[in-house]
């Protein structure tokens, strides 16, 4: 993933910034979102009004933002982002006391492939070397939205940046909020502003960045799981034991050198018919799912984060857990979630890359298994 505006802003002293874990309240507001101009239409419009941004021409990228009156609008003559590139920026906001005294940036990205609107900004953050202040989440018009606050730099250059990320289908739209540490608190009523009203004017509607496509697997009922169209779905190999169907789902990607393809994730499903099986429990089948990992040459720590799990097609309790391990030279992390009814069991077995070693495919294989467990229905 490439974030060139980001990094830009971290270039000065990126040798000598560290984190800062903690902020006074008074001196970097965040959020900032409880002033008159929130509660008085009247006021904002005059103060902050409302911008139209038609993002490369484009009627489906418009999107609409408040902002401070009087400042620069600035359109590059750049063209709409390709899935997998760098985010392209639609329009610069820019305060009268020029780059320092405050600007707002609107950029959109487009996903290859699915990943939360949080894992993306994490990324993009890690890869601008951005030290962390502070972070929140909510819902927004399209879903999940992540707000953090950030600092570039360190010493009378600092910038402070606060970062916001929504995601609407393949598109990720990013406000990048920022100004000089001294004038930051001075912006920050009009960066909360921004953020706060900023919305499409055109969702896609999708859910999802890809495609979500529907396997049924042979068991009675025939239990549907929903899947990501990236991920290949194939039959399990070898014989399973009564009362027990599967499937295997599968995401590939470049090999080493971009030369042809190697496994960057696999989910196996099973579907276990309790009648058949008596005397099953999620704990036990999350050691089951560790078994046959185990069997088939991962090593893996011990069990952490198990906790029950629950989704609307499923009437009864689950359970989810991860455990890290290495298969090979290589970090990986095993998720599981077990999920039931009245008759069967669904376990759902995850093996792929650790976050620290491929931060973009531990992203997009931990999503695609939460979207197949939310996805999952236990047919007739």
């Amino acid at each position: 993933m490439r974030f060139p505006r980001l990094r830009a802003l971290a270039a000065a002293s990126v040798l000598s910034m560290m984190p800062v874990c903690a902020v006074a309240a008074p001196a970097l507001p965040f959020p900032a979102d409880e002033g008159a101009v929130f509660q008085d239409a009247a006021l904002r419009q005059r103060l902050f009004p409302s911008a139209t941004v038609k993002g490369f021409g484009e009627p489906s990228y418009a999107v609409s933002v408040a902002v401070p009156a009087g400042w620069q609008a600035i359109d590059p003559a750049g063209k709409a982002p390709m899935p997998g590139g760098a985010p392209a920026t639609m329009r610069v906001f820019r305060s009268p006391e020029g780059a320092a005294g405050g600007e707002i940036e609107l950029q959109v990205s487009r996903l290859p492939q699915e990943m939360t609107a949080d894992d993306w900004l994490a990324i993009a953050v890690a890869e601008a070397n951005l030290a962390p202040l502070a972070s929140r989440m909510r819902v927004g018009p399209t879903g999940p939205v992540v707000d953090r606050l950030l600092r570039a730099g360190k010493g009378p250059g600092a910038t402070i940046v606060r970062l916001f990320a929504m995601k609407d289908g393949d598109r990720l739209y990013l406000l990048s909020c920022r100004a000089a540490e001294d004038k930051y608190a001075a912006r920050a009523e009009a960066f909360a502003l921004a953020i706060s009203t900023f919305h499409p004017l055109r969702p896609t509607g999708n859910v999802y960045a890809e495609d979500l496509l529907h396997y049924k697997v042979g068991a009675p009922g025939r239990p549907t799981f929903g899947h990501l169209a990236s991920w290949r779905a194939s039959s399990p190999q070898g014989d399973l034991a009564p009362g027990i169907n599967g499937a295997v789902f599968k995401l590939m990607g470049p090999g080493p050198n971009n030369k042809g393809q190697q496994l960057v994730g696999q989910i196996t499903v099973k579907v276990v018919q309790k009648a058949e099986n008596p005397g099953l429990t999620p704990e036990s089948l999350v050691e089951f799912m560790r078994d046959d990992l185990v069997a088939a040459g991962v090593t893996l720590g011990p069990t952490e984060g198990a906790a029950d799990f629950r989704t609307e097609a499923m009437t009864q309790p689950g359970k989810v857990a991860r455990a890290a391990g290495r298969r090979g030279e290589n970090a990986v992390e095993f998720r599981g979630v077990v999920l039931q009814n009245e008759s069967s069991w669904y376990t759902l077995s995850l093996i792929g890359p650790a976050q620290a070693s491929n931060p973009a495919g531990f992203a997009v294989t931990r999503r695609a298994l939460e979207v197949m467990a939310l996805e999952a229905h236990p047919g007739r």
